[in-house]
């Protein structure tokens, strides 16, 4: 069963977009294969020889993570995730599909504004360094890297271990970033 929330922010193109709870195993493999097909599931699991939707199940599982869809206009175009829950804290977990790259930023800070008001105070990432539209998209919706942990990403596609860019987000940093 998916549950539905819907928040509307009353300006710019955020006006358009919707955050949709995905709580069934059907519209998770259904994302999985969608982001298989536009060959974006082999950066999300950049640690694996090839994407695995038994992988992806168990990591957006309902009880170690909280997985939404954002729609743009009626139409599926990113996809949040949380995991790794520890405190008020979280490790955030995002993709674009394709067509939708030029509204990551209002994607991010629409789904970090949502996951602030439920009351997490910051989110984190570790983001492969090699992987610069991440990072990129990262630092323009507002979020700052704290510190580069050496050999901390093992990219498959490589055959090696990356550094890995720890970043941060919290709700002072959001409020800046607006």
């Amino acid at each position: 069963m998916t549950r539905e929330i819907i928040r509307h922010i009353p300006h710019g193109r955020e006006s358009r977009i919707r955050l949709r709870v995905l709580a069934c195993m059907a519209d998770r493999a259904r994302i999985f294969e969608r982001m298989v097909s536009e060959k974006r599931a082999g950066i999300v699991q950049y640690s694996l020889p090839r994407p695995s939707l038994a992988a992806w199940m168990e990591d957006t599982a309902g009880d170690r993570a909280w997985l939404h869809v954002l729609e743009e206009g009626g139409l599926e175009a990113a996809v949040v995730w949380l995991t790794h829950f520890t405190g008020r804290a979280a490790l955030y977990h995002f993709v674009v599909f394709r067509g939708y790259g030029h509204l990551s930023r209002e994607f991010c800070r629409f789904s970090c504004r949502w996951i602030f008001s439920g009351g997490l105070a910051c989110l984190m990432g570790v983001i492969p360094v090699v992987n610069r539209a991440a990072l990129a998209a990262m630092r323009a919706s507002g979020w700052q890297e704290i510190f580069r942990i050496p050999q901390a990403c093992y990219v498959h596609r490589l055959g090696r271990h990356v550094d890995g860019a720890l970043c941060h987000f919290t709700p002072k940093l959001l409020q800046e970033a607006i």
